[in-house]
């Protein structure tokens, strides 16, 4: 049987030592999910490879390259770590048929939080009016989790939201000077 030879990952088509989860929300790493071949004697792997009881659903995963699919939204997600600017960032999330995250719902923000590590690029922006953000890819403005409350802007020159999320520490959003270059995160929508 295929999840019995192949790892969670190569099932889900992730790139082997990507981070992603499975669609049971464990994770998964370089070795598969969580789990090990069928035990003595069963019809486990071959090789050491593990069992994928917990792997996603192929029909069920993002094409490539996007890494993963959130199971409270369903959109497909890629953490890029080539260090660009906000509207190259942007760009490149587009080519890709996505844009820039819009984080929306607490339930988005804590999952994406949960796999991302470092300082990314996302969607908010508040360039057409100071004070007024708005998601790049249209989604409403209505779910917050600014550092210090408010964004800071340091006199009109903070137009651009990132997403800080490291392990041990809270996950915020905070607004940037859109030049700054950083990792970036695309969020492609499930398909209507």
């Amino acid at each position: 049987m295929l999840g019995q030879t192949l790892g969670c990952n190569a099932l889900a088509g992730i790139e082997e030592g990507v981070l992603a989860l499975c669609q049971d929300g464990t994770r998964i790493d370089q070795t598969g999910c969580q789990g090990t071949a069928g035990g003595n004697g069963g019809s486990g792997g071959t090789g050491g490879e593990p069992s994928c009881q917990s792997c996603p659903d192929p029909d069920d995963t993002c094409p490539l390259p996007w890494q993963w699919k959130s199971p409270t939204t369903g959109s497909c997600y890629l953490h890029h770590g080539n260090e660009r600017d906000w509207n190259t960032a942007r760009e490149h999330c587009l080519e890709l048929g996505g844009d820039l995250a819009a984080l929306s719902t607490a339930e988005e923000f804590w999952y994406v939080a949960s796999v991302v590590s470092g300082d990314v690029w996302i969607g908010g922006t508040d360039a057409q009016q100071e004070g007024a953000f708005s998601w790049s890819n249209g989604e409403p403005w209505g779910f917050t989790a600014w550092k210090d409350a408010l964004p800071g802007d340091q006199g009109n020159k903070q137009d651009c939201v990132m997403l800080s999320a490291s392990p041990g520490t809270a996950s915020f959003f905070d607004d940037r000077g859109c030049g700054e270059k950083r990792g970036f995160l695309c969020e492609m929508s499930p398909p209507p």
